[in-house]
């Protein structure tokens, strides 16, 4: 009788503790409901996972096109006479985000030469014909003279054997 009363002042919501002990009274129930909590707990582990894996292909997949188009980068670089390519891909950094790689890799490449032609317009420097050699020239009157091999051999004993 005072379970009556109980529920009576329980309102139509607080229908939890009936069915927890409903489940504690039937073990099939128990058994069923422990059951798919690891099914759904195995199941969240499993879409975190995938989650995780998608995460790290979609992180892989940008690097590769980014190898691709940096490579592509280089030659294009190289037949437009650019002495400094890691200058000049600064340079273009922001024009490369527009340059289409389609799925396969593959590099725009009348794209890519617009986009140096620009990067060499605006910054003359990084062209080669415009760069003044630096560093010490090298010593051409050592590279004039003849050797005098008879001479290094006296002076140099294991050069007499050649």
């Amino acid at each position: 009788m005072a379970d009556d009363a109980e529920d009576a002042i329980a309102g139509p919501g607080d229908d939890e503790q009936s069915t927890d002990s409903d489940v504690i009274r039937n073990p099939e129930q128990k058994h069923a409901s422990e059951e798919a909590a690891r099914y759904r707990i195995a199941a969240k582990a499993e879409r975190q996972r995938a989650d995780e894996a998608e995460q790290r292909a979609t992180k892989a997949e940008r690097s590769l096109r980014t190898l691709a188009l940096r490579s592509r980068f280089n030659d294009a670089a190289y037949e437009a006479n650019v002495t400094d390519v890691d200058a000049a891909w600064k340079l273009a950094e922001s024009e490369l985000a527009s340059i289409t790689i389609d799925d396969d890799g593959e590099v725009d490449a009348r794209e890519l030469a617009a986009v140096i032609r620009e990067v060499a317009r605006r910054h003359p420097a990084v062209v080669g014909a415009n760069l003044m050699p630096s560093g010490r020239p090298p010593n051409r009157r050592r590279l004039d003279e003849d050797l005098d091999t008879e001479a290094l051999g006296q002076k140099f004993p294991a050069l007499r054997r050649r």
